[in-house]
């Protein structure tokens, strides 16, 4: 099974100066706890996840709507290509400790977004292993390993 099958797309982004506010009204609206962070050519700067939107709003003395989205933002982003294998994204989420990846194209333009639960629906099917599901959420319910970011 390859990545496009089964990947959630459009995907909901935000730009660099967006605020955290904005940020997390996407979050809200569209059930997410990640966007890509896309330049005005669609590729990927970042990506923010609500957990980075809730410690900068908790460690600063700002309004969220004054703290811009790159300010905060993971600059390292992990991808996939369409047309990878599943098992593939599998193994690089349990390798840097990611529940969800940027789906981007050899342009660095995003396709769309995996996520562990597109992976968890789709587990029985085409040949995606449940079993390879699960073994990867253990991976990640484990303590993050210090080289692994």
């Amino acid at each position: 099974m390859r990545v496009h099958e089964i990947m959630t797309a459009p995907a909901v982004t935000c730009g660099p100066h967006d605020s955290l506010a904005a940020a997390a009204r996407l979050m809200w609206d569209y059930d997410c706890g990640i966007l890509p962070i896309v330049d005005p050519h669609g590729r990927v700067t970042g990506v923010i996840t609500d957990r980075d939107i809730t410690i900068a709003v908790a460690s600063r003395p700002y309004h969220a709507s004054e703290i811009p989205v790159n300010s905060v933002s993971t600059g390292r982003v992990y991808g996939v290509d369409p047309t990878d294998h599943v098992e593939a994204a599998l193994e690089l989420m349990g390798a840097k400790h990611v529940r969800r990846l940027p789906v981007l194209d050899a342009a660095g333009t995003l396709k769309g977004m995996l996520s562990l639960s597109d992976l968890a629906k789709h587990a029985g099917r085409k040949g995606l292993r449940a079993v390879t599901v699960m073994a990867t959420l253990k991976r990640l319910a484990a303590p993050t390993p210090a080289d692994a970011m």
